[in-house]
């Protein structure tokens, strides 16, 4: 069996059931940090965890290690046995543009599945047991904050194509008043709520508050002295923080107060994703 592939089954699986690493990990009783290395293709599982695996997510232990290029398709929802000669998608068979379409929107469900995992994996790289970034230590909450910008600007984008005009949530409407709701979009739509529900664990309302709050007092506080500024470095290196450097640390405020617009409204536009994108056809 190819790693890859397994990886890439592995994915799917647990974006099919929405779970997050910590939920998958307390379904299939495997620690959340092998089931990531395992989705990331770094190695191979002993059987003993496929296994645990399998039985966590329902399947059977040969459809995991099957390389067959079917029983991938299968497994991922994009391929299965015609029911009363009618495809599962809902679209004609013969129809090509109906084909490209469910085509562009795996695509696009595929790449919100691998953007929340690199987010969960991230987030749990920095936080550990910390369930909310806002109750950081000062040092610790600009490395993240800062650190989450990047993954802010990617779900604005995404949250830009899903409802510009003429955008992907027309797309999907189209789809679903000529054929009704096929398994292509219902896998879309857990990926974008799923994609949705995982920045929200990153920009919380703390995180909102606390990055408004950076962002007022930037405005009305006076500039250090350079002798005061030295000392206070000089203090704070011999306590060890991870921002030792006073100019590295004013950097990073600038930067994270620059992004500061950006978290309310990403925050709004999560709270939104966590509702139905396109209801079933009449």
């Amino acid at each position: 069996m190819m790693q890859g592939s397994l990886a890439s089954k592995l994915r799917v699986l647990r974006a099919q059931h929405g779970y997050t690493l910590v939920e998958a990990s307390e379904k299939t009783g495997v620690d959340r940090g092998t089931l990531s290395s395992l989705e990331r293709g770094v190695h191979a599982p002993y059987t003993p965890t496929l296994a645990k695996i399998a039985q966590g997510y329902g399947v059977h232990v040969e459809d995991l290690m099957q390389d067959d290029p079917a029983e991938d398709l299968a497994l991922s929802g994009k391929a299965e046995a015609p029911e009363e000669a009618r495809p599962s998608s809902g679209l004609a068979a013969d129809s090509e543009q109906g084909q490209r379409s469910l085509a562009y929107v795996n695509v696009w469900a595929t790449f919100m599945d691998e953007v929340a995992g690199d987010i969960e994996e991230w987030r749990y790289a920095k936080l550990g047991e910390v369930s909310d970034p806002a109750d950081l230590p000062e040092d610790d909450f600009l490395l993240f904050t800062r650190g989450a910008i990047p993954f802010v600007q990617t779900y604005r984008r995404v949250n830009e194509t899903i409802y510009a005009d003429g955008g992907l949530l027309s797309l999907l409407q189209a789809e679903v008043h000529l054929w009704g709701k096929g398994r292509e979009i219902e896998h879309f739509e857990r990926a974008f709520r799923r994609l949705s529900r995982v920045m929200l664990s990153v920009v919380t309302e703390g995180v909102e508050k606390r990055i408004g709050q950076l962002a007022a007092s930037s405005t009305e506080a006076e500039p250090e002295p350079k002798e005061a500024a030295v000392a206070s470095s000089s203090a704070q290196s011999e306590e060890g923080p991870y921002i030792s450097s006073g100019p590295v640390r004013e950097k990073l405020r600038g930067e994270l107060i620059e992004a500061a617009p950006r978290f309310p409204t990403t925050r709004e536009a999560a709270e939104r994703g966590q509702l139905r994108l396109v209801d079933d056809a009449a």
